[in-house]
């Protein structure tokens, strides 16, 4: 299987969030048909994690998405946080 991550590093952090929470979805659907014991996590760099996913609309949007995040450390490539909304 393979393993995507975001990195948020393109010109609009908004238009990558809208593409990975699309991604989210899908895949997660898919999933749900294929292999509902698996669980999906959106993985995040902890630098975005510790500012853009801090906009309330951003932390609405995940709430209502139901998502679970992983939030990661780019230069030391390990993980920092789990979360699930």
């Amino acid at each position: 299987m393979s393993k995507t991550i975001k990195t948020f590093e393109r010109v609009s952090t908004t238009n990558e969030f809208h593409s990975a929470l699309g991604q989210y979805f899908n895949y997660r659907l898919a999933l749900k048909i294929r292999d509902p014991s698996r669980q999906l996590f959106l993985a995040v760099p902890q630098r975005i994690h510790q500012g853009f996913f801090q906009i309330e609309f951003i932390q609405m949007a995940l709430q209502e998405a139901k998502v679970a995040i992983l939030v990661y450390d780019p230069e030391k490539e390990v993980i920092t946080a789990w979360e699930q909304f």
